[in-house]
């Protein structure tokens, strides 16, 4: 595979570390959902 062109990085990246943040806060509050009902 070849290499990224770097102003493809550029482009990229930010928006790839914004979406794995929204997963990361999804996960969260999946766990949290799973706590309470799990206490019902």
């Amino acid at each position: 595979m070849d290499k990224v062109p770097s102003w493809m990085e550029k482009l990229l990246l930010p928006k790839l570390n914004e979406i794995t943040g929204e997963i990361k806060a999804i996960h969260t509050r999946i766990d949290a959902v799973e706590k309470k009902l799990a206490t019902v």
